[in-house]
């Protein structure tokens, strides 16, 4: 029986822009993308901030200022007194999306959305620690690299930005 609502398809929900602005950031230079790589497993990793003069110790400083530089200009990343804080989909930063692995080690995550994904990035479990946002109730989520490991009521509300022109890394 047809429920009468219309299916969208993936590309039908896409936002022009925002593909457009992704289409751009796949165009990274190979230094900036070898660089986002180590970034994103360092986070991953849990070492917090990373100084980006420590990030590639056989390359010039002024190579790797370069391929930094090149990311923070696609919005991949967010460099706060010459440290990495931020690479999606982890911040350094204490925030309200704890995430903790298997090593109990906790990470933070730079959104909901994010949060759900880490999981299937490292490929292992991982707890999600939050809050509701309408009534502050503590949220945990266990997930794994396929989705949830257990039932839940908790849902992701998914808005639309204003402002896709802005910078979405330095809105955390």
């Amino acid at each position: 029986m047809a429920s009468g609502y219309a299916v969208k398809q993936a590309a039908d929900l896409m936002d022009a822009a925002f593909l457009a602005r992704w289409t751009d950031r796949e165009a990274i230079g190979p230094l900036a993308r070898r660089a986002l790589g180590v970034i994103i497993r360092r986070l991953a990793a849990g070492e917090g901030a990373l100084p980006v003069t420590g990030l590639f110790p056989d390359l010039a400083p002024g190579e790797v200022a370069d391929a930094i530089a090149e990311l923070d200009h696609h919005d991949l990343v967010l460099v706060e007194a010459g440290a990495v804080v931020l690479a999606y989909p982890f911040s350094a930063r204490p925030n309200a999306f704890r995430l903790e692995p298997g090593d109990r080690r906790p990470r933070y995550a730079c959104c909901a959305t994010d949060a759900l994904g880490v999981a299937a990035l490292m490929g292992e479990a991982v707890t999600i620690h939050s809050r509701c946002h309408d009534c502050g109730d503590p949220l945990v989520l266990r997930t794994g690299p396929e989705g949830p490991l257990e039932p839940t009521t908790a849902m992701v509300w998914v808005g639309t930005r204003e402002d896709i022109r802005a910078k979405a890394c330095a809105g955390l």
